[in-house]
Parts: C-alpha cells; structure tokens; sequence
C-alpha cells in the first residue's frame, strides 16, 4: 500500500506523483506534469467533478480547518481519529489529554450527536425557508399575470 498525504500532493505535486507513478510500476513521463490540453479540457469539463482541470495547484491549500473549527471541535476530532492520525503519519495539535477514560469518549460522543442535531434541524429550517421563498415568488408571478 502506497499513502499519499494530500499536504504533500498540493506542495510538492511533481515529487508526489512520481513517487505514485514509480509505486505502480510505470514510467514518470514528462506529460504527467503538464497542465491538460485544451482537447482534454472540454471532454474534461462535462463532468462536474473536473471543473477546475486547467487550474493551477494551491501550493497551501491545506490546514483550512485551523480557521473553521474551535479548539474544542479539533480536540475531539483528534481524540476520536488519533490512532489513524499517528498511523498515517499526522501529527495532533491540540493539548488534549488523550489518557482520558470512556466517560471522556461518551461526553465526545454525545456532543458530536449535539452538534448533528443543531446541523439537521438547521438544514431542515433552510429547506423549509427555500421553500417558502419559492411561493412567495410564484404567488407574486401568478398576481402579476392577473394584473
């Protein structure tokens, strides 16, 4: 098995994919590296997934999640994946404890439960807003063609 940091992918693209390359058992080829052709391009753009084909790499496109999730969110996180983390070689960076016993794991989880639950009803008041918006313009269509 061949693990590829995605840190790694983005900073040292040319590195990293002659190393998956290599790992297949292929030859690196200088085309492998390049920006796609325009031929490429279009048969590529039909697919939503490939949108941004042509676009070059964020060379720091990574640690996002310092600046969306609190302390607390990344602690548990980081509590609940630490083996995995240690495993493919990441490091943790909060000050949490990880000694703690199944009390400390039950809390986690019920916070995590919390937080889907405030994240549902939050989804489920959107969809009701969308919706809601959507009459409100096709009663106001509907009394415009009346007029």
């Amino acid at each position: 098995m061949h693990f590829v940091k995605y840190e790694n992918l983005v900073s040292d693209t040319e590195n990293t994919m002659q190393n998956i390359i290599h790992y297949l058992g292929l030859e690196w080829e200088a085309a492998c590296g390049q920006v796609i052709s325009e031929k490429n391009k279009k048969d590529a753009e039909r697919n939503p997934y490939w949108k941004n084909i042509d676009k070059r790499i964020i060379k720091d496109n990574f640690s996002k999640f310092k600046s969306f999730l609190s302390d607390e969110d990344i602690s548990i996180i980081e509590t609940l994946t630490q083996e995995q983390m240690l495993y493919l070689g990441y490091e943790t960076i909060s000050k949490n404890v990880w000694t703690k016993g199944n009390s400390f794991l039950f809390n986690i989880k019920e916070k995590i439960r919390e937080r889907q639950t405030v994240k549902q009803i939050n989804e489920s008041q959107k969809k009701a807003l969308n919706i809601l918006q959507d009459k409100i313009k096709l009663m106001r269509t509907i009394r415009k063609k009346r007029q």
